[in-house]
C-alpha cells in the first residue's frame, strides 16, 4: 500500500497492489485506491496549524500510524493472508475508487505498461473491471481475463504454435479482485484474491474465485492475525541489520534510514507463505509505483491532449516483463542480508518457466538445455516487441 495524507482534504489515501495481477496485455494492474475520511471535526494537516499531526511508518511491526489532534488510525496488511485492516478509534468511511470503470485504449503513449510495448495492435484496450456495490459501504470488484491474450500472439510470433497447449500460460483463466467490508464503524477490511483456473466455464471459474475470496475473508481473526504479522516483521529485522550510532553524521543517518526503508519495501513485496503463487518483485518500483503524472512531468502534454491515457497502472518496462540484469540488483543483496523469504519468489519464477526454456532449446537448436532470455516474460518467452 502507498499511504499518504491529502493536506487539502484531510483524507488518507491508499494505492493498493498485489503481486500477480496480470491482465490480458500483461499489465501489472493495481487493485485501486482507498479514500478514508472521518466523521468527527476535521483538523489541519500543515504542522504550523496542527502540531498534533503525526504519520509514522512502524517498520518493526509492519503498520502505519496516523494521528490527528483527536483521532488515531492504524493501517496494516496481514503477512500470511491477502487482507488489509483499517482500524480507527472513531467512526470512519472508507471509499473504494477505481479508474478502470470503462475500457481504456492502449496506444503508443501508454503501451510501455504492457508486454506489447511499441508493437501494440490498434484497438487494444485495458478492459474495465466489474464493480458491484453491495449493502452499506461494501464493494466487490474483480477483473476476469479474456481467453485471448498477448501470450497467444507471442507464441505464434515465435513459431511455437505446435506447442501452444504445452507452454505455461499465467494469463488465461486468471481472475483477481477484492472485497471491501465494513465490520463496524471503526474497522474495515479489504480482502484480495488472485487465482487462475484451467477448467470450467467462465461462470464456473468466477464462482470458484468468489468462494475462494469469501473463504479468505472468513478466516479473519484480527487479534491473532495481527500478532502473527508483527512476529514475522520482528523476525525479519533480526536476519541482519544496520544501525546508525549516535556519533554518526547526518549523511550516514540518512543512508542507513534509506537502506532500512528499502528493506521494508522488499519485505512488503515478499510472499512468505508456501501457499499460492509467488511472483518476484519488479525492479522498477515493485508494488509501490505512484501515478505516472506525479512522477514524470514529460507525460503531461500527452495526458492533456487525451485525458485518461495514463493511470496508476502505468509503468515503463511492462508488468509481466522481468529484465534479468535488473532483477539481479534486487535479489543478489538478499543473500547477504539473510532475507531468504523474499528470495523464494525469484527462484519460483525460473522454476515455473524451466519447461518452456527446455522446450525452446530443443525446438530451435535441437539441444538438451534451458534458454532463458534477458527480457523474459512471465510465461517464459522473449518480450514480443524485442524478439529477433
Amino acid at each position: 500500500m502507498n499511504v499518504w495524507v491529502d493536506s487539502l482534504t484531510n483524507q488518507v489515501l491508499c494505492y493498493v497492489s498485489q503481486s500477480g495481477w496480470f491482465d490480458e496485455n500483461n499489465t501489472l494492474l493495481k487493485a485501486g485506491l482507498l479514500r478514508i475520511t472521518w466523521d468527527g471535526p476535521q483538523t489541519f494537516y500543515a504542522p504550523e496549524f496542527n502540531p498534533f499531526f503525526e504519520q509514522r511508518l512502524c517498520l518493526s511491526e509492519g503498520h502505519q500510524l496516523i494521528r490527528f489532534a483527536e483521532s488515531e488510525l492504524q493501517i496494516w496488511v496481514d503477512v500470511w493472508k491477502p487482507i488489509i485492516h483499517i482500524e480507527a478509534d472513531a467512526p470512519i468511511q472508507v471509499e473504494y475508487v477505481s479508474w478502470r470503470q470503462q475500457d481504456n485504449p492502449l496506444n503508443r503513449s501508454n503501451c510501455q505498461q504492457s508486454s506489447w510495448k511499441w508493437i501494440v495492435p490498434q484497438g487494444t484496450v485495458t478492459y474495465a473491471d466489474h464493480i458491484l456495490r453491495e449493502a452499506g459501504e461494501n464493494i466487490l470488484f474483480w477483473h476476469q481475463n479474456r481467453d485471448t491474450t498477448v501470450f497467444d500472439y507471442t507464441v505464434h510470433q515465435q513459431q511455437l504454435d505446435a506447442y501452444h497447449n504445452q507452454l505455461y500460460n499465467p494469463l488465461k483463466g486468471r481472475i483477481f479482485g477484492g472485497h471491501l467490508k465494513q465490520h463496524n464503524p471503526e474497522h474495515y477490511t479489504l480482502t484480495l484474491c488472485n487465482a487462475q483456473y484451467n477448467t470450467g466455464t467462465r461462470a464456473q471459474q468466477w464462482e470458484a474465485w468468489h468462494q475462494q475470496l469469501l473463504d479468505i475473508e472468513n478466516s479473519i481473526n484480527p487479534d491473532n492475525d495481527r500478532k502473527e504479522t508483527q512476529r514475522w516483521w520482528n523476525l525479519y529485522w533480526h536476519h541482519s541489520f544496520i544501525e546508525a550510532g549516535q556519533h554518526c553524521s547526518d549523511s550516514v543517518r540518512l543512508m542507513v534510514r534509506n537502506y532500512n526503508l528499502f528493506r521494508y519495501l522488499i519485505g512488503c513485496n515478499a510472499h512468505p507463505s508456501n501457499k499460492g503463487e509467488r511472483w518476484p518483485t519488479k525492479f522498477n518500483g515493485g508494488l509501490f509505483t505512484f501515478h505516472p503524472l506525479d512522477a514524470d512531468p514529460s507525460l503531461l502534454e500527452t495526458e492533456q491532449e487525451t485525458p485518461g491515457t495514463f493511470t496508476p497502472d502505468y509503468r515503463k518496462w511492462g508488468g509481466g516483463t522481468h529484465t534479468a540484469q535488473n532483477q539481479r540488483l534486487v535479489y543478489w543483496p538478499l543473500l547477504q542480508t539473510g532475507n531468504y523469504d523474499a528470495l523464494h519468489a525469484q527462484f519460483d519464477y525460473y522454476l515455473r518457466l524451466l519447461p518452456t526454456a527446455q522446450l525452446r532449446s530443443q525446438h530451435y537448436w535441437g539441444i538438451e538445455g534451458a534458454c532463458f532470455c534477458e527480457q523474459l516474460e512471465n510465461f517464459g518467452l522473449p518480450n514480443p516487441a524485442e524478439y529477433g
